[in-house]
């Protein structure tokens, strides 16, 4: 296909910024109501030469590149893809010597070669020409030509085919001439697209089939300094770039070039990078540079940063670190992991933070910006960014500074909530306080402190929000704390693991043990199902696999008396034991008795089994205040098992309130009664309560009906006193 282009004469808006870099892209639709594409096909096989021409709207979208900014100098086409609307049925008579009868079904014309290594051109009063556009057709013609004529061109065609246009292959528009006006925010475009081809390669007298595009679209024009969906030099070879990589002055032309969206595992990547040659091991870094141009930078007061980032990133700014979203504090290097797992909305949730504009320097600025991973297994990662002018400045500042994060609260207790809150322009009108999406109240004026009465029991999550006498608003982290019942270690925790096939005997199980150079990772832990976040080592024979694999987990305990009661949910395949703090508290499908590395699971777990999560309530008794550690064995039925799972959920039950011991005197006995549901309390007592009373246990087992314990005690001589106490 060639182009048959002629020079037009479009008035367009004269634009004028002396050459910033190209940076933002920009997907207009084709408008249906003034696009339109005409197709001719001419036969001269009989002269004269013969036409007949149809002409149908057009649908679809173009792609463009600008830099930033009202008045851009440069524009390349990205992409574009020009859909007819209707069939073009085309003929040709030649009255009693016959007829040619030609349709053109679902024509559509595109970019052959999409992406930003398509080249700038330069626009000069408005029009630009674009040259050398790659594009590829496709649709259906078929054709009969009838009656004599089909003895006349007989020579050249059979007298009928059908065509598939799309086995045409790549042609390329040599002059694609256009106009770009920007008025009002929006972009305005015009394009004209000709081309024609030749029915006879070798006799051109034969005829031709000519085609004439009218192409406009308009768009919302981008004020951002940086827009989404920019060009973006990115490294994804898994090497550690060290620190260099984020100077200005970098020389970042050996990497890739790549328009963002740019990650891979989601579908809806613009680019898409590498994470390795190995999916169960995939990189954990990947690394990314912009350039930008800002002629001054003193028209801007504030700026906004947005980033999409799945899973953590670390962004620098000419150098200089400016924002850092699910990543640990310190150092990072390219094996560093992100804090956590991003799923849900997050994955396409723009996170936002307020840059000083005095960061931008006049002329070439560059963004350099570190995408991290939370595992090796990670299915996707996706990264985007965003920088925008901002009429306000930064938000006021708040945070949650009581209770502490994983608080634990008694059910039916109130609950004091206190929030530090300081203006960064204005003065902080009001806090206003969060349990999850619910707001349990406001305060106006410092000291920021609510107290939030009747919590309902179960996990929750506090925020403040700060807001400022200029309308500025700002919130702070979450802090969850727990009221009731919730969740010790929840499902997915990381846990420490060993998984060398070793025996270790009982040392493993001591709260004091150094599980240090233990591997680590998150749960589901296991292999040979494919839902594992985490996938352990079954040995190197697959014939004798490591029957026992080891798995710890350590966590504090703020306030050991608060809680009553706890739960166990365990996912294993096949069997295994459970201790806490050295003390066994649950076997499942192992024997009794002594169990070692070889000692095989009863059976083989199959269907269901091997998902569901087997709850069952566990001794309170070995929970202790401060550090906890809990140790799991898992055991296979066989060395040839082809699967290991393990994952584990630890529920704890707190009190309404700590139980009230009652006595009665009834005749020579006093009753002791207290609620049955006071697990983990035992009943002492003492003769006296000088300023060290000796309490004792009561050595007596109370009646329970299930409500009440009741235990009778005689009188004796002299005084008697009573207490609960938590184990």
């Amino acid at each position: 296909m060639s182009s048959l282009s002629s020079p037009l004469a479009f008035a367009g808006l004269i634009l004028g910024l002396a050459s910033p870099m190209p940076a933002g892209q920009i997907q207009i639709p084709i408008d249906t109501n003034t696009s339109t594409m005409t197709v001719e096909l001419c036969v001269g096989a009989l002269p004269p030469e013969r036409c007949d021409s149809e002409t149908h709207p057009l649908q679809g979208f173009l792609l463009i590149s600008l830099e930033p900014g009202s008045a851009p100098t440069q524009i390349a086409l990205r992409d574009f893809d020009a859909q007819a609307t209707a069939d073009y049925n085309l003929q040709i008579d030649y009255g009693l010597l016959g007829s040619i009868e030609a349709v053109a079904r679902n024509m559509r014309i595109y970019h052959a070669r999409p992406g930003p290594t398509n080249p700038y051109v330069g626009i000069n009063s408005g029009q630009f020409v674009l040259q050398d556009v790659p594009c590829l057709s496709a649709g259906t013609a078929s054709y009969d030509i009838n009656g004599f004529i089909c003895t006349v061109v007989g020579a050249s065609f059979p007298c009928s085919s059908n065509i598939d246009l799309a086995t045409m292959g790549e042609s390329t528009i040599t002059n694609l001439p256009g106009t770009i006006q920007i008025e009002n925010g929006m972009v305005h475009i015009m394009m004209d697209l000709t081309f024609s081809t030749l029915l006879d390669e070798t006799n051109p007298d034969m005829g031709r089939l000519d085609g004439h595009a009218i192409i406009r679209g308009s768009a919302p024009l981008s004020q951002a300094i940086v827009p989404t969906g920019s060009d973006w030099r990115y490294l994804d070879d898994g090497s550690n770039a060290g620190i260099a990589w984020r100077a200005p002055d970098f020389d970042d032309s050996a990497w890739k070039l790549g328009a963002a969206q740019l990650g891979y595992g989601d579908g809806d990547e613009t680019t898409v990078v590498s994470f390795g040659p190995d999916s169960t091991n995939k990189f954990i870094t990947t690394y990314f540079r912009h350039s930008f141009d800002v002629p001054d930078p003193a028209v801007y007061t504030n700026l906004e940063l947005q980033i999409l980032r799945d899973d953590g990133a670390i962004v620098y700014l000419n150098g200089a670190e400016v924002f850092r979203s699910n990543m640990p504090t310190g150092t990072v290097t390219s094996t560093t992991l992100a804090v956590n797992a991003v799923g849900g909305a997050d994955e396409t949730t723009f996170f936002s933070g307020f840059l000083r504009a005095s960061l931008l320097v006049r002329g070439t600025n560059v963004f350099a910006v570190e995408v991290h991973q939370s595992g090796p297994t990670s299915s996707d990662l996706s990264f985007d960014l965003a920088l925008n002018p901002s009429a306000s400045g930064p938000p006021p500042i708040v945070a949650i500074v009581n209770p502490a994060e994983g608080t634990v609260f008694a059910a039916g207790r109130p609950v004091v909530i206190e929030a530090s809150a300081t203006g960064t322009d204005c003065t902080v009108t009001r806090v206003e306080f969060y349990a999850g999406t619910n707001q349990i109240g406001e305060v106006l004026q410092p000291p920021f402190e609510l107290t939030w009465t009747n919590p309902p029991s179960g996990i929750h999550s506090l925020t403040a929000r700060a807001v400022d006498a200029c309308g500025g608003a700002g919130d702070s982290a979450a802090v969850p704390v727990n009221v009731g019942t919730f969740t010790m270690i929840p499902r997915g925790s990381v846990w420490r693991y060993l998984d060398n096939g070793s025996d270790q005997g009982t040392g493993w199980l001591s709260l004091v043990f150094n599980d240090s150079l233990w591997a680590q990772g998150p749960a589901q832990l296991g292999y040979g199902d494919g839902d594992e976040s985490t996938v352990v080592n079954s040995g190197p024979d697959p014939t004798n696999k490591f029957v026992t694999t080891y798995f710890r987990r350590s966590w504090t305990v703020l306030n050991r008396t608060l809680i009553s009661g706890l739960t166990l949910r365990l996912l294993r395949d096949d069997g295994a034991v459970v201790y806490l703090n050295g003390v066994e508290v649950h076997r499942s499908n192992l024997p009794a008795g002594t169990v070692t590395n070889t000692t095989p699971a009863l059976t083989a777990i199959s269907g269901e089994d091997e998902t569901d999560f087997l709850a069952v309530p566990i001794a309170v008794t070995s929970l202790r205040g401060g550090n906890n550690v809990l140790a799991v064995e898992i055991h296979q039925n066989s060395p040839t098992s082809t699967d290991i799972s393990f994952d584990l959920e630890l529920l704890a039950a707190t009190w309404p309130s700590r139980p009230r011991l009652a006595i009665q005197f009834d005749g020579d006995a006093c009753v002791l009664r207290w609620p049955s549901s006071a697990v983990g309390y035992r009943l002492e007592s003492a003769s006296s309560l000088n300023s060290q009373p000796l309490w004792q246990p009561v050595p007596q087992s109370p009646d329970d009906d299930g409500t009440w314990k009741t235990l009778r005690v005689s009188n004796s001589p002299g005084d008697a006193f009573f207490r609960l106490t938590a184990d």
